[in-house]
């Protein structure tokens, strides 16, 4: 069995192997199985910022602290600043773990934010067995659909997470259609003293209407298209 050389823990491509075994012994289905990806966050910032050295440091520090949140689970590095896990604890105490476990990385370093976020796939003990790889994909989708939210932590994968995917994808494939049909409108709110009553300014406020679609809410294709940087 290989490991990771820096973190000692079981790669990925063995991981996956240890989770098809799990997930034909009776013992381990009966108690219900949760797929954990963990996503640190502002790894690269610490690589760049202080060299790669630094960065692996951080990357032992959170395997450690993993390696404490689920000592009795199977726990594999996916990639560069990704862990995942698989848990047979009940998936409220996978929950807890993972909140304890975000507090934890947030005390390495007072000057740069570091945290953990994570998505979850849940496989309850009377759901058709899949593959290992499908679960951990769908772990981190729900991961990824949080990644901006700074308020979450964790969230557990369920059929909304691919609509809104899909949902933003038609937003960023979309725009420059938008754009041409000028379907995005300008519309100008005033804004007006308190004591004055009188207008001092404008507000100009965004709308962009789909032929298809409807109506996209600013509060949506705008975080949407900064985070693929699109806009600023």
């Amino acid at each position: 069995m290989h490991y990771d050389e820096l973190t000692n823990l079981m790669d990925i491509y063995n991981l996956r192997q240890v989770g098809e075994k799990i997930l034909i012994d009776q013992n381990y289905r009966q108690k219900g199985l949760s797929f954990v990806f963990l996503d640190l966050d502002n790894f690269k910032l610490i690589n760049e910022k202080h060299g790669f050295k630094a960065g692996d440091k951080l990357l032992r520090f959170a395997a450690d602290f993993i390696k404490d949140a689920f000592m009795q689970d199977f726990i594999g590095r996916a990639s560069a600043d990704h862990f995942v896990v698989i848990s047979t604890l009940p998936l409220t105490e996978v929950k807890d773990r993972i909140k304890k476990l975000h507090e934890e990385i947030g005390t390495y370093s007072q000057k740069e934010i570091i945290e953990i976020k994570a998505g979850i796939y849940y496989l309850a003990p009377d759901e058709e067995v899949g593959q290992v790889s499908t679960y951990f994909d769908k772990a981190k989708l729900a991961c990824n659909s949080i990644k901006y939210k700074f308020n979450a932590i964790s969230r557990l994968y369920d059929q909304s997470i691919e609509q809104e995917l899909l949902r933003r994808k038609y937003i960023v494939d979309n725009l420059a259609k938008a754009l041409e049909n000028g379907e995005i409108k300008r519309y100008y709110q005033p804004i007006i003293r308190t004591m004055t009553k009188k207008v001092y300014g404008l507000e100009v406020l965004a709308r962009w209407h789909d032929d298809k679609v409807g109506a996209i809410s600013p509060d949506e294709f705008i975080p949407t298209l900064e985070n693929v940087r699109l806009i600023h």
